[in-house]
């Protein structure tokens, strides 16, 4: 597949084009959507009501907010619930964790003590029955504020609510922090905002009562399989004119009917449900059944159709994994063990293998013995690391299975890349799609290139695909907030404002960036019509900037979009100048130097020749070239910045597992206390040749260090040379700390360099002047 692969990159590599067009030559023949579509897919065991029970809670050291078991798709999940702006495709275990998460607070509100030790206390999350106590005086404190400021905002509707909430209820002891439950209490620790155990805590609260408050009464429910289920909002049939009575399951129906075709969806064929039974989540699935096969039961084939044009909108999140790591490593080692094979066999140790056919006591005596005797070394160290990875990738092949999905593959929201690929063909060719957003962690990079590509050739959809995720890391969603008691006022800062309640809705209001309404309302009015509003449209689903026309919001970087248009074969970034990035791509200026002084920066190009003056140091350069990529730099001056400095950017997403080499061949940077005693100790500037960032890339020092029980794990090596001639490399902390920065160590440059082109040959070319090293 990666030979596959290599073969046609120049036919789909990913590339950004800046949209600049003539006048009037971005609006496109497009469809407009009629109908909306959001798919939540969780079959993966991510998110459970027994992950939160048994993941050990440390709320000193945590840093998520929610609990354990509670992730992005049930998180999603909640927010679709609560804006019923479309029909939902959901998995059986996104409505379960929702509903035993509220059985939870359920009996956290009214069980005793002894019937919550007797059911709780054995878990890992309540281990002590103290805690357990202070839990359930939160949950109680929390559910009755927050009972008890919708009263107050509902009572208080036509007031002055700024004055009323700050005034009044900030400081009333039933809700300020002061008053409030030991665990709760030291919400404000940095005498600013929500911190410290409290914090989290109180965003647990949050979670816990959103899982309890919602309802189903404004939900049609209808079974698609023993795994996947569709809810209607019921606002969305009053839209379509269709009554409830319409839509209710008929056994003796055969054909299409009426409601159906208006609809587009199978809903008389299809069970209803009432989630409020015991037993529906009860019964273990032996099997799941085909995605597919489950989506062709629940929309009806646009052939059906006839005259009823039904054109779907469509959103779509679940969980995502890149490939395994013996998947990445593999290949890698039996690189590696070709390389010191045929240095064994190189001519020059010819006389020498003669003469240990007769004493090998002579292997002392020859002079290229010890080089010799490296080869073999190193050539026993890749070997036993092909074996352990066999042993492990055998002893465990089936852990990878989960719900017969093969998760060492790569999976793409909570499907197979191969499920994947059927799903966007079933988009265009069994229902008539407009629109397809999606979001899934490590949606980017390979996963760009492999499910949208078919005998080697890229394949054409009819429907416009936004990915949601930038490269082969992970995306960033936000939790669904409701901001209950405790309230504080410190610093002009509070957490209750009147931008945190709801008139519509007559008390506290959910707060998300997620906006499904505003979403398929801009598609329905047929704003993807100007590719200049791509960025409004995917603005209100996963935001990457603060505002709408503003900076990039650096906590969401993860989640910079990239779309494929229809009728073409490749994504591309959503161009507009504002959004501070730097693109490295075909377009680049060929001035000899360039300027960067972006937040971020993204590389399409392998090698960049002009001079690189950093002027701003950017929170991120990434690689957007998939899989294993190489990138060379001619040369970067960055007075200002330190080496450490310069290296930090590069190892923006710790989550990347894919192997990335970053070959800058002249760097002048300022000193810093790390790199003083190199060169000349007086100089504010220290010159570096060939400094290699190194990510997930094997080498002997690596294959070294992992058997060394005493490291510390490093999540990057670097190597560079002095202008002497000098090697050194730094193993780059993966948990880095006041006491735990880098180190520089001496090293030989005769072995790393080799390795690494032997491994990525193509960076040849971009070395073509450095040829001293190739051939040492």
């Amino acid at each position: 597949m990666l030979k596959i692969l290599k073969n046609i990159t120049s036919v789909i590599f990913i590339s950004f084009v800046t949209l600049i067009f003539p006048q009037n030559s971005n609006l496109r023949d497009i469809k407009i959507p009629n109908r909306e579509m959001v798919i939540l897919l969780e079959n993966m065991n991510m998110e459970s009501i027994d992950k939160t029970l048994n993941t050990k809670s440390d709320y000193s050291s945590r840093t998520e907010i929610q609990p354990s078991g509670i992730g992005a798709m049930t998180g999603s999940y909640l927010i679709a619930l609560h804006q019923q702006a479309a029909p939902m495709i959901v998995s059986r275990d996104l409505i379960a964790n929702a509903l035993e998460h509220k059985k939870l607070f359920y009996d956290f509100l009214n069980l005793d003590i002894n019937q919550l030790c007797k059911k709780y206390l054995n878990t890992k999350k309540f281990e002590s029955k103290t805690f357990l106590k202070q839990f359930k005086d939160c949950c109680i404190y929390s559910y009755n504020g927050y009972c008890q400021m919708n009263n107050i905002i509902r009572n208080s509707i036509e007031k002055n609510l700024q004055n009323v909430l700050l005034d009044n209820y900030v400081k009333d002891k039933r809700f300020n922090y002061k008053y409030a439950p030991t665990l709760l209490k030291n919400i404000c620790g940095d005498g600013h905002f929500i911190s410290g155990p409290s914090g989290v805590i109180y965003f647990e609260m949050m979670i816990n009562i959103i899982c309890y408050t919602v309802g189903y009464n404004d939900w049609i429910i209808k079974k698609i399989t023993d795994d996947l289920y569709l809810l209607i909002p019921k606002k969305y049939l009053n839209s379509l004119d269709i009554s409830l009575e319409d839509i209710k399951y008929n056994k003796n129906v055969s054909r299409f009917t009426t409601t159906e075709l208006k609809l587009g969806l199978k809903v008389n064929h299809m069970q209803d449900i009432d989630f409020n039974e015991a037993t529906l989540f009860s019964k273990s699935i032996n099997k799941k059944e085909n995605f597919i096969d489950s989506l062709k039961k629940v929309f009806i084939d646009k052939k059906d159709l006839k005259k009823h044009k039904i054109i779907w909108s469509v959103y779509c999140g679940g969980h995502g994994l890149y490939v395994s790591p013996e998947n990445i490593f593999l290949p890698q080692l039996s690189i590696l063990e070709k390389y010191y094979n045929d240095q064994l066999n190189d001519k020059r140790f010819e006389n020498l293998k003669k003469a240990l056919e007769i004493d090998y006591n002579q292997i002392y005596q020859h002079p290229e013995s010890q080089l010799f005797d490296n080869c073999c070394q190193s050539l026993g160290i890749i070997k036993e690391e092909k074996r352990k990875i066999n042993d492990i990738k055998e002893t465990y092949k089936n852990n990878g299975i989960i719900n017969d999905i093969d998760t060492s593959k790569g999976v793409i929201v909570s499907l197979s890349k191969e499920d994947f690929k059927n799903l966007l063909m079933f988009l265009n060719n069994n229902i008539d799609t407009a629109f397809l957003y999606y979001t899934s962690c490590y949606a980017g990079g390979l996963h760009l290139v492999e499910p949208y590509t078919e005998n080697n050739k890229p394949l054409i959809f009819n429907y416009d695909i936004v990915s949601g995720t930038l490269a082969e890391n992970m995306s960033m969603q936000e939790m669904p907030l409701i901001f209950i008691p405790p309230y504080f006022n410190i610093n002009n800062r509070t957490n209750l404002g009147v931008e945190n309640v709801s008139i519509k809705h007559q008390g506290l209001k959910l707060k998300t960036s997620l906006k499904l309404n505003k979403f398929f309302n801009n598609l329905r009015n047929g704003l993807h019509k100007d590719l200049k509003n791509f960025r409004e449209i995917v603005f209100n689903l996963h935001p990457y900037t603060c505002e709408l026309n503003g900076h990039l919001n650096l906590e969401f970087i993860a989640n910079i979009p990239s779309v494929r248009y229809k009728n073409t074969g490749c994504f591309k970034l959503i161009s507009n100048e504002e959004n501070n990035i730097f693109i490295f791509d075909e377009n680049l200026d060929q001035k000899k130097t360039i300027k960067l002084d972006k937040e971020v920066a993204l590389l399409y190009r392998d090698y960049i020749s002009q001079k690189i003056v950093i002027d701003k140091l950017p929170v991120c350069i990434t690689s957007m070239v998939s899989d294993f990529a190489g990138h060379v730099f001619e040369s970067i001056v960055a007075p200002k910045f330190t080496l450490e400095q310069i290296i930090e950017p590069f190892l923006h997403f710790s989550e990347i597992v894919c192997p990335k080499i970053f070959w800058i061949k002249d760097l002048r940077c300022a000193q810093s206390k790390e790199t003083r005693y190199l060169g000349s100790p007086n100089s504010q500037e220290i010159i570096l040749k060939d400094l290699i960032i190194v990510r997930n890339v094997l080498n002997l020092d690596k294959l070294k260090d992992a058997d060394n029980p005493d490291r510390v794990p490093v999540s990057a090596y670097i190597y560079f040379n002095l202008s002497d001639g000098s090697s050194y490399k730094i193993m780059w902390p993966r948990f880095r700390s006041k006491t735990n920065n880098f180190k520089i160590y001496n090293c030989d440059s005769t072995t790393y360099k080799k390795e690494y082109l032997a491994l990525k040959p193509d960076l040849l070319k971009s070395l073509k002047d450095n040829n001293q090293f190739v051939i040492a």
